[in-house]
């Protein structure tokens, strides 16, 4: 079975209110270290603002502005103005392939994540890229635990129950290879 959205993304979110200003979320972004910041309204996905939004919306990196200008400026424009909406979205049990394509087709870094109506993580190109890197990894477990096998299956019994006992161990850990 493929893996899903709701097996990498992430859960603990810090989402904000299209009335807030722009100045708000490069604050979060900043601190939290995010790039991508969910908008709701009334407790409803509205939008999804980006560090890109935000470096649209602000005077342009090659302008001879301040940092203290730039701030201000930030400090009057409401996120609705520069928020996408509305949001490209994806349920839980979609396979991470259709969020990928979806996200490579749209140009855009991450999906949020809806069941039903309800917000529930948000998958970004960080997590599809971690999810690519673990599972080359494990390829390589187990083929290299395949040759092992291999090699010792003219063994004596107990080294043959100890190749079988590491390989269940690596694919009991991992649903994926099973």
């Amino acid at each position: 079975m493929a893996d899903r959205v709701r097996d990498i993304m992430e859960t603990k979110l810090v989402t904000i209110s299209a009335s807030e200003r722009l100045s708000t979320v490069d604050d979060l972004m900043t601190l939290g270290r995010v790039r991508h910041i969910p908008v709701v309204q009334a407790g409803r996905l509205v939008g999804v603002v980006s560090q890109r939004d935000l470096l649209k919306a602000s005077l342009s990196a090659l302008s001879q502005r301040s940092e203290d200008e730039r701030r201000a400026f930030l400090s009057v424009v409401e996120i609705a103005r520069v928020m996408s909406t509305p949001p490209i979205i994806v349920t839980p049990d979609a396979t991470i392939e259709q969020a990928a394509a979806i996200m490579a087709h749209k140009k855009i870094g991450c999906l949020p994540v809806l069941d039903d109506d309800e917000l529930v993580g948000m998958l970004t190109e960080t997590d599809i890229l971690r999810w690519v890197a673990r599972d080359a990894r494990l390829r390589k477990l187990l083929r290299a635990i395949g040759a092992w096998r291999a090699a010792c299956l003219s063994a004596e019994p107990r080294v043959k129950r100890e190749v079988h006992a590491a390989q269940a161990l690596a694919t009991a850990r991992h649903p994926r290879f099973r």
